[in-house]
């Protein structure tokens, strides 16, 4: 069973994926994701320390969940996953 927790994550993961691919950045991402997983903490972090500015851009509740995001290994995991499934859909959709 999948806690509520893992579930939102996973939601969080397939929302910012989706966005990184309209934004033409999802092919270097699964590798990126995996060689800046070290310093996933170290940007939650900074995200927290600069939510103060950020949240003139985004709501302070979406600040919290990319840091929480940031945090977590598993997280990144499930990022990195839905990047590269988002990844397989898009070259799947261009074959056709």
């Amino acid at each position: 069973m999948i806690s509520q927790n893992a579930r939102g994550d996973e939601e969080l993961a397939q929302v910012w994926a989706t966005r990184l691919q309209q934004w033409g950045v999802g092919g270097l991402l699964p590798f990126a994701v995996d060689i800046l997983r070290p310093f996933g903490f170290l940007g939650a972090q900074a995200l927290h320390l600069l939510a103060p500015v950020l949240t003139t851009f985004s709501s302070p509740a979406a600040i919290d969940r990319l840091a929480s995001l940031l945090e977590s290994p598993e997280s990144l995991d499930r990022l990195s996953d839905a990047i590269a499934s988002g990844a397989a859909g898009s070259e799947d959709q261009e074959m056709l």
